[in-house]
């Protein structure tokens, strides 16, 4: 076994320029050699100019000496420090492998000084692993500047023809590639592993045809660096910003990026569209490309695409591939897919900070069909002007989880048509809306596309100067758990909106989903509102019980204001079109004094009547994606005086010339769920008032909009002792039990028969209904319908109606007679100053184990007689003095089973 390891320089192997092809071959083979140590002091190169041959033999470098010439280094292990240079790239070099982990990329003379080309040595050395087996490469500290893209690409010409192949054939498939670098690519500081892209027409790291690539560590750079001066309106909002500074390169197939999975496609491609300096490698024959890719704790930066899979145009694959940890920031494109084989591209972590334009772009290169990837806890901050660019392929979309958003424009979408799919989920998204202080205004639209699902998650503007109403344009949209500050508006007349479990910033004096053209009676002009949300009703008592409810509102239009349920249902100004155009009298934008707007009404219109500080204004116009009737935000009313209207975080581009048709949408108020009281016509005092929470917060000045008070009739004070409210208009209608404040919602449950008892005060209004999942103790009940409102452990309690399904007609108190009810439908309500008789067939009863409920007002009289047997063991029972009972058949008598 051979032991000994001579030094060059005792074998008498020289380092003075003369040819040492001769004197390190008899070296080499000599059996007793393990190998050579090359270690002139001071540092000095030999020379090969000819073929040597050390298979089997380690070779180590010592003290900066390295070898030089124009010949072959045919095998041989190779020892040395990694930031040392060992050999010329005039040297054709063929190691069998190495005696430590890594094969370094300075090996061949890389400096890492920033200042020096590197990318013939760095190139030289990953061409040497290429073609010799060496899958672990390492590049040490230091700022790399190159001149041209490092490309790991297997020739199927042959083995390794040194630096620049005399000639370039199509692609093989190069695997198990490691590229390790120092620390956590951050900031490319001191001890990290920097490459500086100085060429603006290439890419700073190729894969063409790679399967099976891992890199770690490293900071990529290129020539973008203007985007360092962007400010926040360049990014967010100036439609002059192009995101290009110092002739970044920005093509379809070819942009100027940190790394390109299969940059080169077929001979077929444009040369305008091809890379210029890599003209020569546009070969490919097939379409198979590279396949799992991972790049982890990696930052691409200063580019016009950070990161690009499969944009060539000829390849597919580009799929499996890996970003961990990574940041992609001041660029115009963060991470773009260029085509519809791209799939599985999954990016955990991404950080995008500050002067991007877009995130995830699957459309703007390569064939326009990028598939979406799926996005892992990215955290985008600082300046970012789209989520996304969607394409029309099919798929299941951009999916984002785990995000947090914050200072970002818009979620963007597809700009050319309404396909294209978003799920949001377990997110963080906080939109910058009107910021004045950073000078930038909101979108009318943030998001256009087939499909916005977002679920578990928050969607509101953060840190702006109003918190405003968002706008989407989308097939569907369909929110669950979600938070708002508003509900947002979809614009597609012919969309899908749905809310589940759904939560507004402030409670549910009303909220509600706006859309257009969903009803024959509509016009495109008048926007339709209704909403599935969630109402939480509690007590309002820390810890105290919920009790939930899907409740959807049910909408027309009554005197050029949208309505709620029932002849009499409270009117709501929520929607309400302004009966007159409006023509702004000042328009201000400043960083200093805020985004404003004026406007003059008569005190005497009922447009002036219907306005609220705290309103939200919305209007028509041309949304950033070419829709032309975008229903969006226009501004937020801060000041009512005199008939000035004062607005506040006003929408971009207002002026004073066009007379603009607006709509209100009213801001929330923090208000009970229901009052309930008794109006007195000449009165402008609301008696026995009772609230649904059974809280006392019902602010002053919020409005009343019900039939009994005149327009513009608000609340002046509220007395808990005395439980009156007082309003600022007499009533011009007398009646007992209206509901006074009401957030408008037809609401439906799911359950048993509520407890009427229940100490928590919770509101039923007429129409709501409780569907029945208990039919183990209601076996043959479809649903009970409330047809009166009330409230549970309060004086005034909801009325309700069973039904099984097959009814046909519905009785009132009015039109039952003794002898007309029956098995099928039984039906108690109020009874007018009269004694009405019920016949129940027992028999019949039982089948559908029906409960009756009745509430009878002083003298009058129900009552309960069974077609045979008894009830209670008598032959009828009558139900006086605001009785309300449960009934239960054993199908031959009847049996009250509790009372109240």
């Amino acid at each position: 076994m051979a032991t000994s390891f001579p030094t060059a320089s005792s074998l008498g192997i020289l380092a003075n320029g003369t040819d040492q092809t001769s004197a390190l071959n008899t070296a080499l083979s000599n059996s007793s050699y393990a190998g050579i140590i090359f270690d002139y002091s001071p540092p000095a190169a030999v020379t090969i100019n000819g073929s040597v041959t050390a298979t089997g033999k380690v070779l180590q470098f010592l003290n900066g000496s390295y070898l030089t010439g124009s010949g072959t280094l045919n095998g041989g292990f190779i020892n040395a420090p990694y930031d040392a240079k060992i050999w010329d790239t005039t040297l054709l070099v063929k190691p069998q492998g190495t005696t430590g982990k890594y094969y370094s990329l300075r090996w061949s003379g890389a400096i890492g000084d920033g200042a020096t080309d590197d990318w013939a040595a760095m190139q030289n050395d990953i061409n040497i692993c290429t073609y010799n087996g060496l899958r672990e490469l390492y590049l040490p500290t230091g700022t790399y500047r190159i001149t041209k893209g490092l490309l790991f690409r297997k020739d199927n010409g042959g083995q390794y023809q040194g630096l620049t192949p005399s000639s370039i054939s199509t692609a093989g498939f190069l695997s198990g590639i490691n590229l390790t670098g120092d620390g956590i690519a951050y900031d490319g500081a001191s001890g990290q592993t920097s490459i500086n892209c100085a060429n603006a027409n290439s890419f700073a790291i190729g894969l063409q045809k790679v399967k099976g690539f891992a890199c770690k560590g490293i900071y990529c750079t290129g020539v973008n660096t203007g985007l360092n001066n962007y400010t926040s309106y360049q990014v967010m909002e100036d439609p002059s910003s192009t995101f290009l500074t110092n002739s970044s390169r920005d093509n379809i197939n070819s942009p100027h990026c940190g790394m390109n999975i299969d940059p080169f496609g077929s001979s077929s491609t444009p040369s305008s569209n091809m890379y210029p300096d890599f003209t020569g490698y546009y070969v490919e024959t097939s379409s198979a490309g590279s396949t799992e890719v991972t790049f982890e704790d990696c930052v691409f930066r200063y580019f016009t695409v950070g990161r690009v899979v499969s944009i060539n145009g000829t390849l597919q694959n580009g799929e499996i591939v890996k970003f961990g940890n990574c940041w992609a920031d001041y660029n115009k494109v963060s991470l773009a897919t260029g085509q519809a084989q791209s799939r599985s591209v999954v990016c955990n972590n991404d950080h995008v900070w500050a002067a991007t334009m877009v995130i995830y772009d699957g459309r703007t290169y390569g064939n326009n069909e990028g598939c979406p990837v799926t996005s892992i806890g990215l955290n985008a901050a600082g300046a970012v002007r789209y989520l996304s660019i969607l394409s029309g392929w099919i798929s299941n979309g951009l999916v984002v989880k785990d995000a947090h958003i914050e200072s970002m424009w818009s979620l963007g979408g597809n700009f050319t048509n309404v396909n294209g799919n978003l799920r949001v989920e377990d997110s963080w998204i906080n939109l910058v809306g009107s910021n004045h202080r950073i000078g930038v205004t909101p979108p009318y639209s943030i998001f256009n596309g087939g499909t916005l699902k977002i679920t578990n998650s928050y969607l509101t503007n953060y840190g702006a100067d109003v918190a405003a109403p968002l706008s989407v344009n989308c097939l569907q949209a369909i929110f669950e758990d979600v938070f708002f500050d508003f509900i947002p508006i979809n614009n597609y007349g012919f969309g899908i909106t749905s809310f589940k479990n759904c939560f507004c910033s402030s409670s549910f004096g009303d909220s509600d989903f706006i859309g257009w053209n969903f009803t024959a009676d509509l016009t495109t002009s008048q926007p339709l509102f209704t909403t599935g949300m969630k109402a939480v009703l509690s007590n309002g008592s820390p810890g105290a019980p919920s009790f939930n409810k899907e409740r959807r509102k049910i909408s027309s239009i009554y005197d050029g204001i949208l309505t709620g349920y029932g002849s009499k249902a409270p009117r709501d100004v929520i929607g309400a079109v302004f009966s007159t155009t409006v023509t702004l009298t000042s328009v201000t934008y400043s960083t200093l004094s805020g985004n404003t707007a004026q406007f003059s009404l008569s005190t005497s219109s009922v447009d002036y009547k219907n306005l609220m500080v705290g309103d939200n204004l919305l209007f028509y116009t041309t949304d950033e994606f070419g829709n032309t009737t975008a229903l969006t935000y226009f501004g937020q009313v801060t000041a009512i005086s005199s008939g000035t209207i004062t607005l506040g975080g006003i929408a971009k581009n207002l002026n004073t010339t066009t007379a603009y048709q607006l709509f209100i949408y009213r801001n929330q108020y923090l208000i009970p769920q229901l009052i309930l009281g008794n109006v007195t016509s000449g009165s402008n005092v609301v008696s026995n008032v009772l609230i649904e929470t059974g809280t006392s917060n019902v602010p002053a000045n919020v409005p009343v909009y019900i039939p009994h008070f005149p327009l513009g009739t608000y609340i002046v004070s509220y007395s808990s002792g005395t439980a009156q409210l007082t309003l600022s208009n007499n009533a011009t209608i007398t009646e007992n039990n209206v509901a006074i404040l009401s957030s408008n919602w037809i609401g439906e449950e799911t359950g048993g028969f509520p407890n009427l008892g229940n100490p928590y005060n919770v509101g039923y209004k007429k129409g709501d209904k409780i569907y029945n999942s208990r039919t183990d103790l209601y076996p043959n009940i479809v649903y009970w319908e409330c047809t009166k409102s009330g409230i549970t452990n309060m004086a005034t309690l909801p009325e309700f109606v069973s039904y099984d399904g097959t009814e046909s007609t519905t009785y009132t108190a009015s039109s039952v007679t003794a002898a007309t009810a029956d098995a099928n439908k039984i039906v108690f309500l109020n009874a007018t100053a009269n004694s009405i008789v019920y016949t129940i067939n027992p028999a019949a009863f039982k089948n559908l184990n029906q409960s009756l409920f009745g509430i009878i007002p002083g003298a009058n009289t129900i009552t309960i007689t069974p077609s045979s047997g008894t009830i209670n063991g008598a032959a009828s029972y009558s139900l006086t003095n605001n009785q309300c009972i449960k009934v239960y058949s054993d199908g031959t008598n009847l049996f009250i089973v509790s009372k109240s």
